[in-house]
């Protein structure tokens, strides 16, 4: 049987056209914007992965990040409602969630990114006080 797959370049660009047109804050996102300590960890959370991102080598065939990464990094420059929903739905996979569950799932999520974050730089302020 001869199946076709696609390549990773065409699996980017499938995952890009799929978000390009988001221009609403997706809508788990909006009740965490009501909250200015979440959304503070939100950015917080989201601004630490593109870094994380962009420190590897963005070409695909290299393995180092995923398509939705790729995609999540180049909306992040270009349309910040885009990224988050690439964020939520492919990095974070609440899509994959019980509907119910979603909300809580995505809060938790950030909850637990954000004290990772916070002790990250706890732990980093003690070896070098620049972190601080």
């Amino acid at each position: 049987m001869d199946t076709e797959y696609p390549n990773a370049a065409q699996k980017y660009i499938k995952t890009v056209d799929k978000y390009i047109g988001k221009q609403d804050l997706h809508p788990l996102v909006q009740a965490i914007n009501q909250d200015e300590q979440s959304h503070r960890k939100l950015v917080a959370v989201m601004e630490h992965e593109v870094n994380a991102i962009r420190s590897r080598s963005q070409d695909l065939e290299e393995n180092e990040i995923t398509i939705a990464q790729k995609a999540f990094v180049y909306f992040s420059a270009s349309n910040m409602h885009a990224a988050i929903h690439i964020y939520v739905e492919e990095i974070l996979g609440i899509e994959f969630a019980p509907k119910a569950d979603k909300a809580s799932l995505l809060q938790g999520s950030i909850d637990v990114r954000a004290g990772l974050l916070e002790g990250m730089l706890i732990n980093m302020s003690t070896i070098n006080p620049c972190f601080s």
